[in-house]
């Protein structure tokens, strides 16, 4: 899935970050730290290839799905952002990262390359879920859409600013945990309480809650434990993942955020 930078039109025009004025670094892999909090942490940023050519282009800020550092995150995920046509962040969870410090690494992400404001997205599961869920709600102004899933995610005690677009996977695993999560936040979304739900094969359904404010869509895998879903399981993540042709959690994301930017 691409960004649609570049369309001539309203509902499409760019926001741009600091960084626009900075001069552009070249596509590849990039260190950084994020010294907000209690306590600096590594992350990871991948600059796509034709950077400076489709500029600005969208945030994904991706979250650690183990209690781990940068470092082995950015090996678990690097394998399947060949083809992303995004600027991905990838940051560890060593300790459970509070809403002030993860947007406080997306201020410095947008002051060090050129974003575009209106497509700032957030996913994680498992561990990062409970950080995700937060970010979602206390950044609401600022989190176009986001991915929740592997944990529960429900931001409680929190009401965001905007209703929040919500894709999320579960399967056996975590079904309870998410599935409270989705609801809540369809609740906040302004949506009618009964899904429509499609089987898509291989035990993989979606479900789509309908008049929503915001849209919340969630797939829901029969027979799946606490585990990463890609079409094709490769690089040091493939022991945790299975692979299903109906389902992908990062394409998926990435075609549902292109499809929800900010309100202009």
């Amino acid at each position: 899935a691409g960004s649609t930078i570049g369309v001539v039109g309203q509902e499409d025009a760019a926001s741009l970050s600091a960084g626009c004025d900075k001069p552009f670094v070249e596509p590849g892999d990039y260190e950084g730290i994020n010294d907000a909090g209690d306590a600096s942490e590594k992350h990871w940023v991948v600059v796509p290839e034709g950077y400076a050519e489709t500029a600005p282009v969208p945030l994904v800020l991706w979250l650690s799905s183990g209690g781990g550092g940068a470092d082995p995150n950015y090996a678990g995920w690097k394998p399947y952002l060949s083809d992303a046509e995004v600027l991905f962040a990838i940051a560890g969870t060593e300790r459970t990262q509070d809403a002030d410090t993860l947007l406080a690494l997306i201020d410095q992400l947008e002051a060090e390359y050129c974003i575009d404001l209106r497509r700032i997205h957030v996913m994680g599961e498992s561990w990062s879920s409970w950080s995700v869920g937060q970010l979602a709600c206390t950044g609401a102004e600022r989190i176009a859409s986001f991915l929740g899933g592997m944990g529960g995610f429900d931001a409680s005690g929190c009401v965001p600013e905007r209703p929040v677009p919500l894709i999320a996977i579960t399967g056996d695993g975590d079904r309870y945990a998410v599935t409270r999560s989705v609801e809540r936040w369809a609740e906040l979304n302004g949506c009618a309480p009964d899904p429509h739900t499609e089987d898509l094969g291989s035990g993989v359904s979606r479900s789509t809650y309908q008049s929503c404010d915001g849209d919340v869509v969630s797939f829901d895998i029969e027979g799946v434990g606490h585990a990463f879903i890609f079409h094709e399981c490769v690089g040091p993540t493939a022991g945790l993942c299975q692979a299903y042709a109906e389902v992908d959690q990062l394409d998926d994301a990435l075609e549902f955020f292109e499809q929800h930017p900010l309100p202009e």
